[in-house]
């Protein structure tokens, strides 16, 4: 059980260290930025 709770607290540390600071950086970029320079640098070579 030990090992399960452990999973949880380190799953439960990710989301907030890393997770919800990556949505609002991908927020501020998609209301910042205008959509052909976004896809100009992160979209595929067509």
């Amino acid at each position: 059980m030990a090992g399960f709770e452990a999973l949880m607290e380190y799953l439960s540390a990710h989301v907030l260290t890393c997770l919800i600071p990556a949505f609002f950086i991908a927020g501020a970029i998609a209301a910042l930025l205008q959509r052909e320079a976004v896809l100009k640098y992160f979209g595929k070579d067509s």
